[in-house]
C-alpha cells in the first residue's frame, strides 16, 4: 500500500502543510473474527457479585428440630435454601471470565482497523492539536473537514486547552497513543492523529 496522507492545519481554512507516508504494516484486510474476538476481550469484565450459598451461612447451620416426634416436616438445617434468611441456591460467585486474547492478535486486530480507516477515507493527519485558548466554538470551526461526525483524537500529550476543548463536543474524544484500541476506533467514524503521533504508530502496532 502505496499511500501518503496529507497533514493539515487545525484552522479556519484548514490548509496543507505537508505529506506523511503510510507503512505497509497497514495493507492488511479486516479478519472479522479477529477484530470481534479483540472487542469481546475488550468489553469482558469480572462478575463482582458474591451470594451466600449453604456454607457461607454463619447462623444456626444445626438441625432445627427433632427427625420425628414434632408432627412437622423433616429438615436438616434452618440455613436450607428454602427457608428464609437460608442461603441462595444458585446465586451469582465472583470470578475473572478466562476469555483472553495474544498480545499479537491484539495488535493485529489494531492494524486491521487503522488500516481500514485509512484505505475508506475517514483518517486525517493534523499538524498539532495545540490550542491557545478553551474554546469549542473555534474547535468546531476549525474542524470542519469532519462534518461535526465521531471522531477521535489520537495525539503524544493531552494538551490541556484542546482536551477541554474536545470534550464539550458531542462525539468527539481525546485518547493518547498508547490507550489507542479496537473499540474506540470502531465507535468512530473518523479517526485524527497528531502528526508527531502517527509518526510513533508502528510503535505501538508492532
Amino acid at each position: 500500500m502505496s499511500i501518503s496522507l496529507d497533514v493539515v492545519k487545525l484552522n479556519s481554512d484548514n490548509s496543507i502543510v505537508g505529506s506523511v507516508e503510510v507503512s505497509n504494516i497497514f495493507d492488511i484486510d479486516v479478519n472479522n473474527v479477529v477484530v470481534s474476538s479483540v472487542v469481546r476481550w475488550q468489553n469482558t469484565r469480572p462478575l463482582t457479585g458474591n451470594a451466600k450459598n449453604r456454607s457461607d451461612m454463619t447462623k444456626g447451620k444445626a438441625k432445627p428440630r427433632a427427625q420425628k416426634g414434632s408432627g412437622r416436616s423433616r429438615q436438616g438445617s434452618s440455613v436450607a435454601c428454602h427457608f428464609r434468611g437460608g442461603g441462595i441456591a444458585f446465586g451469582m460467585s465472583y470470578r475473572v471470565p478466562s476469555h483472553s486474547v495474544p498480545k499479537k492478535v491484539r495488535k493485529q486486530a489494531l492494524r486491521m482497523v487503522i488500516g481500514s480507516k485509512i484505505k475508506n477515507d475517514k483518517c486525517f493527519i493534523v499538524e498539532d492539536f495545540s490550542r491557545s485558548k478553551i474554546s469549542t466554538k473555534d474547535l468546531v470551526n476549525d474542524s470542519s473537514f469532519l462534518s461535526s461526525k465521531k471522531s477521535l483524537f489520537v495525539g503524544l500529550d493531552d494538551d490541556f486547552n484542546f482536551v477541554k476543548s474536545v470534550s464539550n463536543i458531542k462525539g468527539f474524544d481525546f485518547i493518547k497513543l498508547e490507550g489507542l484500541n479496537v473499540y474506540d476506533i470502531l465507535s468512530h467514524e473518523y479517526l485524527v492523529f497528531s502528526k508527531e503521533a502517527f509518526e510513533k504508530i508502528e510503535q505501538r502496532v508492532l
